[in-house]
């Protein structure tokens, strides 16, 4: 996990590096290619079939990312970018002396979304 974090932090380097050489801005509307990097911490759970929801409890679970926003004309962008997201559950099987299971899923995200600024 920690060589899929490093390894993304250094291509969102690279890019961002690179992305200096594009101009500022596109003119008339005041959107401008706009570079950031994100990080944040999440609480899920997962539902599991055949499993009383009591015994499924919340995870922690973390995400770190790269976003670009990619301006179309003076009001109209697209956001976009790659991020790793890790959730996680707690499920208490009651099998063992702790009796509880993490379930863990690690995902790459790459979002695509439209970027209408309002005012």
């Amino acid at each position: 996990m920690i060589r899929i974090f490093a390894a993304f932090f250094i291509l969102a380097s690279a890019l961002s590096a690179q992305a200096q050489d594009a101009p500022a801005s596109t003119g008339g509307g005041g959107l401008s290619l706009t570079h950031s990097i994100f990080g944040g911490i999440n609480a899920s759970t997962f539902k599991v079939e055949g499993v009383d929801e009591d015994k499924v409890e919340f995870g922690a679970g973390a995400e770190v990312g790269y976003s670009l926003l990619i301006p179309f004309g003076g009001s109209f962008g697209l956001r976009t970018g790659a991020g790793i997201v890790q959730k996680a559950s707690v499920l208490d099987t009651g099998l063992l002396a702790n009796g509880d299971l993490t379930l863990r899923l690690t995902y790459i995200e790459i979002p695509a979304t439209a970027f209408i600024p309002i005012g």
